[in-house]
């Protein structure tokens, strides 16, 4: 068999392999972390047709605009695949991460935090802030960072039920000026 077709025979094979699907493992709530995909769906579905309006302020290297906008005209496409992209409760984060849990007794309210192992994990750190005595989230707070050679961009993500809606996103690039973005959604 000549040089030719033996690469091509090799390319074919790499290309068959890279093209399988790897099978995800099926959900398992005692190898997972809290969800977010689920979280920000509940909420989207829980204020879904009121009439909220929301203050948009939005800063870009230290300029602001302001705006109102209607709940449905919010673009949570964005918004939420912010988010649903920092999400760890697939299997595969289980024990990947640090846990610790902070109980405030005077405030009857729980801190439960989730610290990267790993540097090179996007979640770099995650917090759920509850209500002992309704269970209810109060507050979750995301940090992510997806460091590279050339380009680095980090965010922090938080979600204040009912109050606000925070993005901030700190992006550095190796040839042009770092970019800082910060997106609130204040429920009016």
């Amino acid at each position: 068999m000549s040089n030719k077709y033996l690469l091509l025979l090799c390319a074919f094979v790499s290309l068959t392999f890279s093209a399988c699907k790897k099978e995800e493992e099926p959900y398992d709530p005692d190898k997972s972390y809290f969800s977010v995909k689920q979280f920000v769906a509940d909420q989207y579905e829980l204020y879904k047709g009121q009439p909220f309006m929301f203050e948009k302020t939005t800063m870009v290297n230290g300029k602001k605009d302001s705006s109102l906008v209607g709940y449905d005209k919010v673009d949570w496409n964005t918004v939420f695949k912010m988010f649903c992209d920092a999400d760890i409760s697939d299997n595969k984060f289980f024990e990947r991460y640090d846990f610790s849990q902070f109980d405030d007794d005077d405030l009857e309210a729980s801190i439960l935090t989730y610290t990267a192992k790993e540097p090179d994990l996007f979640v770099q750190k995650f917090t759920i802030n509850f209500d002992n005595m309704t269970r209810k989230i109060s507050m979750i707070y995301i940090e992510t960072a997806d460091r590279g050679r050339f380009h680095s961009k980090e965010q922090k993500l938080s979600y204040y039920v009912r109050e606000r809606i925070v993005i901030q996103e700190t992006e550095k690039a190796f040839l042009s000026d770092p970019k800082e973005v910060m997106i609130t959604y204040k429920f009016q």
